[in-house]
């Protein structure tokens, strides 16, 4: 792919992204979400425009408290006023009870690995096991180029101790840990640019990331 080709996908994919994961989703629709993905948001003020979205239930996201910035981006939006669209700022812990009140967990992705695996903000693997548990499907929105390739090293990057313990305790060491791994078994769909993704799909793209890769190892 030329770098214009990558530039117009990427000028469009949100919108792209945004209709193919409401062909896959009911005509009115409670989402839970994690984390400030702009993929992800883009989809969920498209479906408020679409008067598809009935609610959003948001968790804080901590450490970082993403999921407090995208509660009042949305709160802010006309469409979502508009449409009668509520939206709701849980505490991570009452995840549990949330979960059941949902028709999805709609989330986006730091980047998808080869096996369909996905690399997002901490706290998705255990959004993703409850929702797995309650029979509710799992929607991860990413463009293709966040599909890394085979042989790209897996790092779980840390996040500022601060932001999960403002005050340093003597002898308490903080696990800042910022992303985790959530496993291909949980994932409902990879829905992308050209759709929900199966297997070869996933495959084809993180050969293509290798060999763009390889051809910038070579330049």
């Amino acid at each position: 792919m030329t770098a214009i080709e990558i530039t117009t996908t990427w000028a469009t994919a949100a919108e792209d992204i945004a209709r193919h994961i409401g062909d896959l989703l009911p005509g009115d629709v409670t989402v839970y979400t994690h984390s400030r993905s702009g993929t992800a948001e883009y989809a969920l003020l498209w479906l408020a425009r679409m008067g598809r979205l009935r609610r959003v239930i948001i968790g804080e996201s901590r450490p970082g408290g993403e999921g407090i910035a995208l509660a009042r981006r949305l709160a802010s939006d006309d469409n979502l006023r508009t449409a009668g669209t509520q939206v709701t700022l849980a505490a991570d812990a009452a995840s549990g009870l949330r979960m059941g009140e949902v028709d999805t967990l709609l989330i986006g992705a730091d980047s998808v690995r080869a096996d369909g695996s996905v690399v997002n903000k901490v706290g998705t693997y255990p959004l993703a096991l409850m929702a797995h548990d309650l029979g509710r499907p799992v929607y991860v929105l990413c463009e293709s180029l966040k599909i890394a390739s085979p042989t790209w090293p897996l790092t779980l990057e840390a996040g500022d101790p601060a932001d999960a313990l403002t005050a340093p305790i003597p002898g308490v060491v903080v696990d800042a840990t910022a992303f985790d791994q959530t496993p291909s078994r949980l994932i409902g769909a990879v829905v992308a640019e050209r759709g929900a993704l199966d297997h070869e799909a996933l495959t084809a793209l993180a050969q293509e990331a290798q060999m763009a890769l390889a051809s910038l190892a070579g330049g």
